[in-house]
């Protein structure tokens, strides 16, 4: 008979810091100023807290990138995420992000299968879905299973909170907002204890919004008053700011990483 398969590629080297469900967790997607060093090592080595720069996986791989003790990690567009393209990542990055699903766009696989199917390779905790969503449109019900997979602490749920809805400098609105999100996410079984709120605004587009830093603070301090089982959250990387805005990008940087210090750092 013929010999076997070869074995799928086992769990990540054990170089890389193990990762649970509930560890804190940065997932910066992109980098800031495209791969500067001196800005994006302002984001790792908060005390307790994961930081994994995320970057677009291309057909023959990406490359990866890290700085100080931070993870590297691929972003897969949903729509091609197959439970061996997965597995075949994992093997070569210790993280990634899939963006993003939402009612019109899902994987190429049925999602719970592939989060299933790395559970049973040691592969779980490694992966973190983006959801589009809104709170005057709380239609999860679609992905019920996956945020419940998540909620088991198989994989993190990453929701988008977008301007329109949390970019004001009043704690009570960004608070209204934010327990939006979580009482909807509560509906699907414990997803709360997996997410990672995700501030979806480019620092390239903040030059349209007024007291957008002030506003970014808020919302991190609103986050982890409205549920503290979010355990981390997300940030758009850019390579620059826009070209009126009020101040520059090292001191966009400087702010932001000083409210996740705040909020998230493990006392």
């Amino acid at each position: 008979p013929p010999p076997p398969p070869p074995p799928p590629p086992g769990p990540p080297s054990p170089a890389w810091p193990p990762l649970s469900g509930t560890a804190p967790l940065l997932i910066v997607y992109g980098t800031f100023g495209a791969r500067d060093d001196t800005l994006n090592r302002q984001f790792v080595g908060i005390p307790g807290v994961t930081t994994a720069f995320c970057e677009s996986y291309g057909i023959d791989g990406a490359p990866t990138y890290a700085v100080g003790g931070s993870l590297p990690c691929w972003n897969i567009n949903a729509s091609t995420l197959t439970l061996e393209l997965a597995i075949s990542a994992l093997s070569r990055v210790p993280f990634i992000t899939v963006d993003e699903l939402r009612p019109d766009k899902t994987c190429r696989d049925d999602c719970t299968t592939i989060v299933k199917g790395l559970i049973d390779r040691g592969l779980e905790h490694r992966i973190a879905f983006y959801f589009s969503y809104s709170p005057s449109n709380p239609n999860w019900a679609d992905r019920s299973g996956i945020i419940t997979a998540c909620g088991s602490g198989a994989c993190r749920l990453a929701f988008e909170t977008y301007p329109s809805v949390v970019t004001t400098t009043q704690p009570p609105l960004v608070t209204v907002a934010l327990q939006g999100f979580r009482d909807s996410i509560a509906k699907f079984g414990n997803g709360n204890a997996a997410a990672i709120p995700t501030w979806g605004l480019a620092p390239s587009e903040w030059n349209n919004v007024s007291h957008n830093l002030a506003a970014a603070d808020a919302w991190m301090q609103a986050a982890r008053t409205v549920d503290p089982d979010w355990h981390g959250c997300a940030l758009y990387g850019a390579p620059d700011v826009g070209p009126t805005s009020a101040y520059t990008l090292p001191q966009a940087v400087a702010s932001l990483a000083a409210s996740v210090a705040r909020y998230y750092a493990v006392k």
